[in-house]
């Protein structure tokens, strides 16, 4: 409990999201997706880059039946998913995504692109600052607990 930043909702793009996730998250371990309608091609991504272990945020949709995915979280990773974002809309790369830090959550984003993005209070206001703004976006600083 206590401090979080809150990046306001507004339209993603994806492309400069993925693309500025490993400056802004530089120690993070693993990434989490989930979705029901990702795209053949993203599926394949998210497979080669899998990582075995739980997925730690949970599911989030209970129907229709979502795919889970664990990956860990790299510069190729993000540059696959930046590249695939240019080809397919939201929906067919995620519904959900997670960031971790070990076990820590440091980003989430619940209705990928449609949703505000919550970061953990761990993660320097310079690192969010810079990916807001890299995002077309406001944020504050707000109390998680």
């Amino acid at each position: 409990m206590g401090r979080a930043w809150d990046i306001d909702e507004g339209h993603i793009d994806t492309e400069v999201f993925f693309g500025i996730l490993p400056k802004c998250l530089p120690d993070a371990s693993t990434i989490f997706f989930e979705g029901t309608f990702i795209a053949d091609e993203v599926k394949g991504c998210l497979s080669r880059h899998a990582e075995a272990g739980k997925h730690l945020p949970g599911r989030q949709t209970l129907w229709p039946m979502s795919t889970l995915y664990r990956c860990k979280f790299s510069q190729r990773l993000c540059d696959e998913m930046q590249e695939l974002s240019s080809r397919h809309a939201q929906p067919e790369l995620c519904d959900h995504l997670s960031i971790y830090r070990g076990e820590e959550e440091v980003l989430a984003f619940h209705d990928f692109g449609a949703n505000h993005i919550y970061v953990a209070g761990s993660v320097p206001e310079q690192a969010v600052s810079s990916f807001a703004s890299a995002l077309g976006l406001k944020y504050i600083e707000v109390d998680d607990g």
